[in-house]
Order: C-alpha cells, then sequence, then structure tokens
C-alpha cells in the first residue's frame, strides 16, 4: 500500500499534468494507486482462507464478453427456432458442421433437441448472446470428438431425461478421444433428474488425451451425478490428461440420483494417472461422498482457495461422511508435488473429514477444515504442514497410518489441531503403524476438551514420532 505521502504526491501530479473536475482527480488517482498496489502477485505460501459466511449464495455465472466476428454464424440462419418447442437438433448439427474457424451464435432462447449433437470441429467458438439455453432429452448434449481449440462460452446445458439406473457419461462429454485446448466459461449445466455428469472427459484408450482444458466461472447446480470427471482408468503408466484448470466456479446440488449403480457426486474429480492440474477459488455447496477428488497418480496439483458448505450428506454405501479432499490410489500408485493451500470448509457441524493417501512431496498450507471424524493421512510422507486449523469431533483431530508404504519424515507447524468438540475423544494426535515413524508437530497447538483425551497416542508399532515445544489446552 502507498504511503499517505506518496498518494499526496501522486495527486499533486495529477493536477500538474492536467485540470480535472474534483471527481475525475479522485477517481483517476485511486486507479493509479489500485494498479500500483496490486501489481505484485501474492506468493501462494502466504495465501489465507478469506472470512465467509457458513453458506454459499448460488448465483449465476457472470457473462463473459463475446466479440462477434464478421463472419460468425447464426444457428437460426440454419433454420433453429430458439423458442423451447421445435426440435432445432438439426440445425444446430449442421451451423456447428460449419462452423471450424469461425464463431457459431445462439441468440437468446431456448432451443431443444431430442439426439446428441456431435462436434467434430476444430478452431470454433461457440457462445450464447443473453439468456441462451439448449434444452435436451439426452443424458449427453455435446459429444466431443478428436478436437482442438473449442471454446463454449455464455451458454445454458440442461438434461429433462429421468434416467437415473445407471451412470452415463455428461451433458458435454469425450469418449477415448484426443483434445487440445477446449475453454468452458460462464456456462450453466444442469440435470437433475438423470445419472449423468456436467463435464465426463475419458481418456481410457491408447493415443488418447485431453490437455490444456480451462472450466472458468461456471454453474454446476442440480447434478444427477458428478459435476466435473476427467478420467484415465487405462493403467499402463503414461498420463493422458494434463494442464488443466477448473477455477471460479460454482458448485451445487450434486449426486442427487441415489438410485444410481453408480452413486458420485463429486464436484471435481481426477481419476487416474495425470499432471498439472489447478483447482482454485470455487465454491462448492452440498455435493455428495467427495468434495474435490485426486485419484490413482497425479502430480504437480494445486487445490486452492476451495469454500465448501452444506456438507450434510453421509455416504449411504460407505456409511461416512463425506471427504472434503480426498486424495487416494487403488493401485499403489503416488501422487507427487500436491500443493493444498487456503481451502475450507464452513460450517462447525458439517459431516466431513479429510483423506489424504499415497502422497509424497505434499505443502498442505493455511487450511481451515471442521470435521466430523479427523484428518486422516495414510502413507504420507516428505510433506510440510502449516498454518493449518483442524477441528474434530471424532476421536482424534489427525490420524497418521501406515499400511504397505510409509508415513514418515512430515513436519506439522503452527497448527492447532482440536478434540474439544468430542469428550470422549481417544487423542487429539494419533500415529498408527509400524512405518509410521519420524514425524514431528513443532510450535503447534493440541486442544482436548477432557483428561481423559490424550495428545499423542501411537499404535500398533508407530515409532520416533514427537511433539516439540507445542501449547496444551483443555
Amino acid at each position: 500500500m502507498l504511503s499517505q505521502q506518496k498518494q499526496t504526491k501522486l495527486i499533486s501530479f495529477v493536477k500538474h499534468i492536467f485540470t480535472p473536475t474534483q471527481n475525475q482527480l479522485i477517481l483517476f488517482a485511486a486507479l493509479l494507486i489500485t494498479n500500483l498496489t496490486t501489481s505484485c502477485t501474492q506468493q501462494i505460501e502466504s495465501i489465507a482462507p478469506q472470512e465467509t459466511p457458513t453458506s454459499i449464495v448460488i448465483e449465476e455465472p457472470k457473462v463473459v464478453n463475446v466479440t462477434i466476428t464478421v463472419d460468425a454464424i447464426d444457428v437460426k440462419a440454419f433454420g433453429a427456432k430458439g423458442d423451447g418447442q421445435a426440435d432445432d437438433t438439426e440445425a444446430i448439427t449442421k451451423a456447428l458442421k460449419s462452423g471450424a474457424g469461425k464463431q457459431v451464435l445462439f441468440p437468446e432462447g431456448t432451443y431443444k433437441v431430442t439426439k446428441v449433437i456431435k462436434l467434430e470441429v476444430s478452431n470454433i467458438e461457440i457462445a450464447g448472446l443473453g439468456k441462451s439455453k439448449i434444452l435436451s432429452t439426452e443424458r449427453t448434449i455435446i459429444d466431443l470428438g478428436n478436437v482442438s481449440n473449442v471454446s463454449f462460452k455464455n451458454l445454458s446445458f440442461e438434461s429433462t431425461n429421468t434416467n437415473a439406473a445407471t451412470y452415463y457419461f455428461g451433458l458435454m462429454a469425450s469418449n477415448r478421444k484426443t483434445i487440445s485446448g477446449l475453454s468452458v466459461s460462464g456456462c450453466t449445466f444442469s440435470a437433475p433428474n438423470c445419472s449423468t455428469a456436467g463435464i465426463k472427459l475419458v481418456t481410457d484408450a491408447v493415443g488418447s488425451s485431453v490437455k490444456n482444458i480451462s472450466i472458468n466461472n461456471c454453474t454446476f447446480n442440480n447434478i444427477g451425478n458428478m459435476a466435473i470427471e476427467i478420467q484415465n482408468h487405462l493403467y499402463d503408466g503414461i498420463d493422458r490428461f494434463s494442464q488443466i484448470e477448473v477455477s471460479s466456479c460454482t458448485f451445487s446440488n450434486l449426486g442427487l440420483n441415489e438410485n444410481a449403480a453408480y452413486h458420485y457426486g463429486m464436484a471435481v474429480s481426477f481419476s487416474g494417472k495425470g499432471s498439472n492440474l489447478i483447482v482454485a477459488d470455487n465454491r462448492i455447496s452440498n455435493p455428495y461422498d467427495i468434495g474435490i477428488e485426486l485419484a490413482g497418480s497425479i502430480k504437480n496439483a494445486q487445490i486452492v482457495r476451495n469454500q465448501l458448505s452444506e456438507l450434510t450428506r453421509m455416504n449411504k454405501e460407505a456409511n461416512r461422511p463425506l471427504s472434503v479432499i480426498s486424495i487416494s490410489s487403488s493401485k499403489g500408485d503416488m501422487h507427487e508435488n500436491i500443493q493444498i493451500i487456503a481451502n475450507q470448509n464452513l460450517n462447525k457441524d458439517d459431516k466431513a473429514y479429510i483423506f489424504f493417501g499415497n502422497v509424497t512431496s505434499a505443502t498442505v498450507e493455511n487450511n481451515k477444515f471442521n470435521t466430523m471424524w479427523f484428518m486422516q493421512l495414510r502413507n504420507v510422507s516428505n510433506s510440510t504442514f502449516k498454518n493449518n486449523q483442524i477441528s474434530s469431533r471424532g476421536g482424534n483431530a489427525l490420524l497418521i497410518e501406515s499400511t504397505n508404504l510409509s508415513s514418515q519424515n512430515n513436519q506439522f507447524l503452527n497448527s492447532t489441531f482440536s478434540c474439544d468438540g468430542n469428550s470422549s475423544a481417544e487423542a487429539v494426535v494419533k500415529f498408527k503403524g509400524s512405518q509410521t515413524n519420524k514425524n514431528t508437530i513443532v510450535k503447534s497447538q493440541l486442544i482436548r476438551s477432557t483428561n481423559k483425551t490424550v495428545y499423542l497416542k501411537e499404535t500398533d508399532s508407530a515409532s520416533k514420532n514427537e511433539l516439540q515445544n507445542c501449547t496444551f489446552n483443555s
């Protein structure tokens, strides 16, 4: 921030170079000061959670700027009505086929489609003008082929399909294709009555991949299954998704179809082997099972400044609370260089916990989690945890354990671990397993509600785990 003296000099300089009105002068100087004081990017290590209310208001995404080109194509020129009654499937399909290298526009209206629309052209921008909705009777609206440089702006995708029995792909989907350069911004996705995702990109095939994907400023509201799922279940050690960012999106009411064969409701899920991922500045309300998921083997991921609320639903299939952030591996693979920074769930009574499994070289800082169970670390090593607040209503605030791999050489610094929500808690911090050793908790605060709860407990041959210069409160 500029000092008062420097601000005064700046305003005097503005007066010297021209004679504006008083309001012009104030506005101009304020803009200069703002630009100067915000020119430096905040280092990620210093990010802290924002002070927020205990609920998230669901709003329409901000309208994204669309600059209409001289050769833009209007879907109505191909016969689309946009009245919500006529079947516009054929007209939209023709417009998109003619759109390679161009811009395809949807004037304000509701465009009814009755078949899946296949997009197989590249270098295309597909944009809504005003409130433009594509309303479909199918569980997939847009099926992406082998494409590159595709952009969707200001469109609403909604399905009225009622097939909730089997999990399908997504309102926007690709299956075993190659996609390079996909941008989705200012869009809305809704499918409350069928078992489908908002966006699902599957790469389970040799030669298939998705990269350079941006999903920004979108709203996913009332979704039968997950909101966003990127999947690579071909376990051959090859990255098939990379350079993907999900940012500034709003998610609400996910996993609504409880009778589906695969009942999930994550806001964002990356599953399989991939790299270079960012999930940042999203607001998530009422998901099911997991908020944000990394499953498989992910290298270089940032999960930053995400807020979650209304975590009220237990996982019926597993009889457990929702995992705010889940990092896991079913094949024994490792996640590497994962940054979990300044995330929080907002309500003290959330039915939630945190799970990190098979992780090395993680940075976990400035998070604030209210849990029904605990923060659980399994097979996590060589990682740094700093300035976190973990409040538990369960048996432990922090549980560190090892199974087939080790949990060792982790450092916890300047953090708070509290079990004051449970008078019968076992231990504030618990270490478990023969390969759980050499972990240190330094300059942190441990809180319990009664003397029945111990501050540290080692079980199942865990050893050499220490508390150093900590404070203890009952």
